[in-house]
């Protein structure tokens, strides 16, 4: 072997390291026409419009003010924390060398790979780079959340928090793009710096109110009360700030503590059935596994049929409409959970069944964050066979867009509580056309909830044609029956009569 081709290869494995693939901060990924495609389409879901987060888009003129802000933001958070900006730069500095390894070739401003000062220097521009924007991001987080109070809160600087609110469409996009993160432990070894609890704290439910309240601004109807998102800091860290979003919106949801954070209940299956009669409940059997065992997310859940072809091989499908679906006796219902990883085809005892995914809230900032996730996931994917909630945001994206064969369907998504935004109905179809024909995989549980709906229809030819057929003529049978009805009550009376005349 050359030295050309072994140092080919030991870059290959150096960027592209199985086991350090999910914790790296990703390019948007080009192949299969994804970041081509999108970047082409929409541009803003790829690179940021207003703020740059990490090196891949700093030093870009159009972002170029908001360096400034992120220098006063810096100067906040320490005035705060009664922390010397010195002493917090080197607790960045600490960790600067393996923060810098979570990009991919890296290049400082002026094009080098040392920011033009040899080695320490570079290593020092990118420390401090990695400062301002950890400052950055835990001010406007911190920010965002004290917004929802009813009244003036001083904690933030004013004019920083209503700068920061004024813009939080624009920052809660940008900071939210695969290219546009920031390493968590950057985070980490800031908040370790500061010298007491209280900020620290503070700064801590901060972060995890703010993913809660991402989280929630997907769906329709936010709640009233606000969960904060609870998460282990210090044994499974995120990658970044999208991983974090991502984790809280794929896996299952548990019950909310009276604290306002989230506890570790699962969810009563048996007030679900009573609720829905029609849903079969599990059998014994699976009812006593489900207690036991972990499904592919590693959430304990009743088991759903699981077709073992599905998951060898990606399936391949074309768009349908809610109509078509509703027809052979499946109806579209939002889950009772907002997580994108909550689908599913729920089998009823006679002729209705049900079909269920997160009801969705779109506007241009969450639709970004979709993509973003769902690219997020391409980059860490491995094969077909991946467990099915390890592209459960790229299903949910493949199940939209499955429904979505005209505008009319999203109309009807709309009037059944499944989707709402302020797009018009030919922008919805189009990003969700765009998205679904540029994602390289549709992920397993599509996979798998596509082999369900095959599945039902095979085994139940007799009833689902009975069915459609009622449905299709449903107008026809009333009116046949309101005649006979009616011919029934003219006999009767005429007979009635002719026995008193």
């Amino acid at each position: 072997m050359n030295k050309e081709v072994r140092d080919a290869v030991y870059k290959f494995e150096a960027d592209f390291e199985f086991s350090k693939m999910e914790t790296m901060i990703h390019r948007f990924p080009a192949g299969a026409g994804l970041g081509d495609g999108l970047r082409t389409r929409y541009p803003h879901m790829v690179a940021p419009r207003f703020v740059a987060i990490g090196p891949y888009h700093h030093g870009e003129k159009r972002l170029a003010k908001m360096e400034g802000v992120k220098s006063a933001a810096a100067y906040y958070v320490c005035l705060r924390a009664e922390l010397a900006p010195e002493m917090a730069r080197q607790a960045v500095l600490a960790v600067a060398d393996e923060a810098r390894g979570k990009y991919y070739d890296y290049e400082h401003d002026d094009g080098s790979s040392d920011g033009g000062g040899g080695e320490e220097g570079g290593k020092a521009c990118f420390a401090a780079m990695m400062f301002r924007d950890a400052c950055f991001l835990l001010l406007y987080m911190d920010a965002y959340t004290r917004s929802y109070g009813d009244t003036e809160d001083d904690v933030v600087n004013k004019s920083m928090r209503r700068f920061l609110f004024a813009n939080r469409e624009s920052i809660n996009s940008d900071i939210m793009l695969l290219e546009n993160q920031l390493p968590w432990l950057v985070v980490q070894a800031l908040l370790g710096a500061f010298p007491g609890d209280e900020v620290k704290t503070d700064m801590r439910r901060a972060v995890g109110t703010f993913v809660a309240a991402m989280g929630n601004s997907f769906r329709i109807s936010e709640p009233c009360k606000l969960v904060r998102y609870e998460w282990d800091d210090e044994r499974d860290p995120p990658a970044h700030l999208l991983a974090l979003l991502r984790r809280h919106k794929t896996e299952k949801p548990p019950e909310a503590g009276d604290d306002g954070t989230h506890g570790n209940g699962n969810g009563n299956h048996n007030a679900e059935t009573m609720r829905h009669p029609l849903i079969t409940p599990p059998p014994p059997a699976a009812t006593a596994a489900a207690g036991r065992r972990k499904d592919d997310d590693g959430d304990e859940e009743n088991p759903r049929p699981r077709p073992q072809a599905a998951a060898k091989a990606p399936v391949s499908v074309s768009a349908t409409s809610p109509a078509d679906l509703e027809q052979i006796g499946i109806k579209l219902t939002p889950s009772w959970t907002a997580s994108f990883s909550d689908m599913g085809l729920e089998k009823g005892r006679l002729f209705v069944s049900r079909l269920t995914l997160a009801p969705l809230s779109l506007s241009d900032a969450r639709a970004a964050c979709l993509v973003n996730m769902a690219a997020l996931e391409v980059c860490c994917a491995s094969r077909f066979g991946d467990r099915a909630g390890a592209a459960a945001v790229c299903s949910y994206l493949a199940l939209l867009a499955f429904l979505m064969a005209g505008p009319e369907d999203v109309r009807r998504l709309r009037a059944l509580g499944l989707l709402h935004g302020p797009r018009g109905d030919g922008d919805t179809l189009a990003f969700f056309s765009a998205a679904a024909e540029h994602l390289p995989s549709y992920g397993k549980r599509f996979a798998l909830l596509m082999a369900e709906v095959q599945e039902y229809k095979r085994t139940r030819r007799v009833r689902t044609a009975l069915y459609r057929w009622v449905h299709n003529h449903l107008a026809t049978v009333v009116k046949v029956v309101s005649i006979i009805a009616m011919l029934v009550g003219l006999y009767q009376g005429l007979i009635f009569l002719t026995r008193n005349s």
